[in-house]
């Protein structure tokens, strides 16, 4: 029985809570985990362990267990298998703790089934009832530091959710570097040996994303502002603008008359979601940095008069109207400078193969969206949009594609990324060129390609047979840029997805295997989404942020991907250096290294295993470093190289 003594820690602190949760899951059709776990907020030491001490009997079909409230009342949580309805967690409160019928009164709202409910004690002994998605994560509002390390020490930070011992977020420890070897499994890294220069890590200000942030109340809004871009969080460096509306819209617009033809623009204006919320939101932010955040922009489609379908969704940019087009990027880049924001990127076009059914699944009908082929969108670069850059805002890059992985796939199959290859060589384009953008979908691969990659999502060679090809054929200044990823998209109830921390996960196997293969960052999708996914006026799509705003409480929470990506975001800033790293000899652990500017050396380790593995790093002219990483782990090592 977990007794009144338990919960004496809480009961002079309003903020927090003991949270008892059912967790099911699954990995690979295995199942990993099932039943009760007590998890107690990450600053106290109760008796059980966060994570730890499995509450329900499995050897008995009926299983509960009980706590003794200290007044009077003992609360009973028990699940029961139902040959029809399956497993049921039920919730009740009984004054007799002799009483062994189980013929309790309800708490409110307790008929729930599935293993995804969580029982909440708060500090004054009440009881709330959760999806547990939006509990089952200990949340942080500050990130800790690298800390003041002494010569020879490693400040190390751990996240992940062990399926048998405990589980951390972000959890700082210190170990030494050493000059001698201990054991064989061992990664090498080599400072000297360099690669690409990261421009940054960030996500984008949608419409959905600055609307949830804005409408929190302005101490919750800072402390979200805090987590993605402040130095107590996990610092953000990159942020992507819209031009215009997007699936993440309220409704589709532009900033011209949209069915009337313009040619002149006469009528463009930036609507009140840019002058009102996202302008002063970024302002805010670089307020709050020593260096302003690099902004980059994307479009989704031009207005309907534009295309030759007359349409928001899908349709080709008529060519007569090129030259407007571009004169319109160089309006938006205008009169966002008039109110103090300069870009430092645009992509040409947000996933151009989207209408010709490439991409987007089933809402690919009614997403914002402009087909454009390989040779029009290169045509569009050479005599209109880059001239007029040149011409206007020469300091503003032009990243092509910004699509999907599926044409990087080629490069990995012996074959060069076709549309790359066309834009590139197409007469004028290339010097207009700055960077090749795309975006974490339809990464999959058949099953034999999947076992030459070592179970990454994807083949990652894929970039770097792309990078070497650009080598080749003196195209060597363009950089890779991921600018898009999100998790589970999906037509139902977003209270029905868990915040599985399989989806951190696969993030962070996504972001090594894109930095070991000269991706220059990576970038998530909406900054923040509201309790249902959006808002989106997609009809039934939503999606899935980092950060869920809960507009009625005036509280947010924050998902372990977050964690996960913050593992990069916060420790590899801005010009640090790829450097080498081989870790073949070391299964189930993937590694990605960094030289910082300031002289850190960045390493993040990932472990893809259930079991956990010990290991040496070994870094040249450094030392090794001791390696202990539980299951399903990821940990960022941070030490200075002198």
């Amino acid at each position: 029985m977990i007794t009144a003594t338990s919960l004496a820690a809480i009961q002079n602190n309003s903020t927090q809570s003991i949270q008892f949760i059912n967790l099911q899951v699954s990995r690979d059709g295995r199942q990993i985990e099932a039943g009760g776990y007590v998890i107690f907020p990450t600053d106290l030491k109760p008796e059980v362990p966060w994570g730890q001490n499995p509450i329900f009997d499995s050897s008995s079909k009926d299983h509960h267990f009980e706590i003794d409230m200290g007044n009077g009342k003992v609360v009973y949580v028990w699940q029961s298998s139902d040959p029809v309805d399956g497993s049921q967690i039920r919730y009740g409160e009984s004054a007799d703790p002799s009483d062994s019928s189980y013929s309790l009164t309800p708490i409110p709202g307790d008929s729930v089934t599935g293993g995804n409910k969580c029982l909440v004690i708060n500090s004054d002994l009440s009881l709330t009832i959760y999806d547990w998605w939006k509990t089952g994560v200990i949340q942080k509002t500050q990130l800790p530091q690298i800390g003041t390390l002494s010569t020879n020490e490693v400040a190390c930070f751990t996240t992940g959710i062990s399926r048998k011992e405990d589980g951390k977020v972000f959890e700082r420890s210190v170990v030494t570097l050493s000059d001698q070897s201990l054991q064989d499994d061992r990664i090498s890294i080599d400072p000297s040996v360099t690669f690409q220069t990261i421009i940054g890590f960030g996500g984008a200000f949608t419409d959905a994303a600055t609307l949830n942030i804005c409408k929190m109340s302005s101490s919750v809004k800072e402390q979200i502002l805090e987590l993605y871009f402040g130095q107590e969080g996990s610092g953000y460096s990159v942020g992507r603008v819209p031009i215009g509306g997007t699936d993440y819209s309220e409704t589709s617009y532009s900033y011209v008359d949209s069915h009337i033809p313009d040619p002149s623009l006469d009528s463009f204006s930036l609507t009140a979601m840019d002058t009102e919320y996202k302008i002063p939101l970024i302002k805010a932010i670089n307020n709050k940095r020593s260096e302003p955040l690099k902004l980059f922009s994307s479009v989704w489609t031009a207005p309907p008069w534009m295309k030759d379908n007359k349409a928001w969704v899908g349709g080709k940019l008529k060519h007569e109207y090129y030259g407007i087009w571009a004169n319109y990027f160089v309006k938006f880049f205008y009169a966002y400078a008039e109110c103090g924001l300069h870009f430092w990127a645009s992509t040409v076009q947000n996933e151009p193969s989207l209408p010709r059914g490439m991409g987007g699944g089933f809402y690919a009908p009614q997403i914002e969206s402009m087909w454009y082929t390989p040779e029009e969108q290169a045509k569009f670069i050479a005599v209109h949009l880059g001239p007029a850059l040149k011409q206007h805002h020469p300091t503003v890059e032009l990243m092509c594609y910004d699509d999907s992985k599926k044409s990087f796939l080629a490069s990995s199959q012996g074959r060069m990324p076709e549309d790359i290859v066309t834009m590139l060589n197409y007469p004028g384009a290339s010097q207009y060129i700055r960077g090749i953008a795309f975006h974490w979908y339809q990464k999959s691969l058949p099953p034999i390609w999947k076992s030459e990659c070592d179970g990454i999502p994807w083949c990652p060679n894929a970039l770097t047979e792309t990078h070497k090809w650009l080598q080749d054929n003196n195209y060597g200044d363009k950089y890779l840029f991921p600018t898009e990823a999100c998790q589970n998209m999906t037509d139902g109830p977003i209270k029905d997805i868990n915040a599985k921390w399989e989806q951190a996960e696969e993030y962070g196997m996504d972001i090594i295997a894109d930095l070991n293969n000269w991706a220059v960052g990576w970038m998530d999708w909406n900054l923040a989404l509201d309790m249902e996914g959006g808002p989106c006026h997609v009809p039934g799509k939503r999606g899935n942020p980092l950060i869920w705003c809960d507009h009625a409480s005036n509280t947010f929470f924050v998902q372990p991907m977050f964690y996960y990506f913050a593992h990069f975001t916060k420790f590899i800033i801005p010009d640090s250096i790829k450097i080498e790293v081989e870790s073949e000899l070391v299964p189930y652990l993937l590694c990605t290294a960094f030289k910082r500017p300031d002289n850190y050396i960045v390493i993040v380790v990932q472990n893809q295993s259930n079991n956990p593995r010990n290991c040496q790093i070994y870094v040249k002219d450094s030392g090794y470093i001791p390696v202990a990483i539980s299951g399903y782990s990821i940990q960022t090592l941070v030490f200075s190289a002198g």
